[in-house]
C-alpha cells in the first residue's frame, strides 16, 4: 500500500482515504462505479460480498442490483 501512496499511518489506522480507495460500498449504483474503477485501473478480480449477517436471499438481491447498475 506505501508504494500506491498510502502512508504508514493510512495502513495502521486503515484511514478513511484507504477504506474508501479499496472498499466499494454505498448504492448499486456508487459500488458499480467502484468496480469499474478497480477494473480499468488492472484489477483482473474484483469480490464482491453478501452483507455480514445478513439473510442471504436479501444478499442473493442486492448483488443482483449492483450487477443492474454496473456501468459498461
Amino acid at each position: 500500500m506505501v508504494r500506491l501512496g498510502y502512508s504508514a499511518r493510512d495502513i495502521t489506522e486503515v484511514s478513511d482515504r484507504l477504506v474508501n480507495a479499496v472498499v466499494a460500498h454505498g448504492n448499486p449504483a456508487d459500488i458499480g462505479v467502484k468496480v469499474r474503477e478497480h477494473l480499468v485501473a488492472g484489477a483482473d478480480h474484483v469480490a464482491l460480498l453478501l452483507p455480514v449477517g445478513g439473510d442471504f436471499a436479501t444478499g442473493v438481491d442486492q448483488l443482483e442490483q449492483v450487477a443492474l447498475a454496473y456501468p459498461v
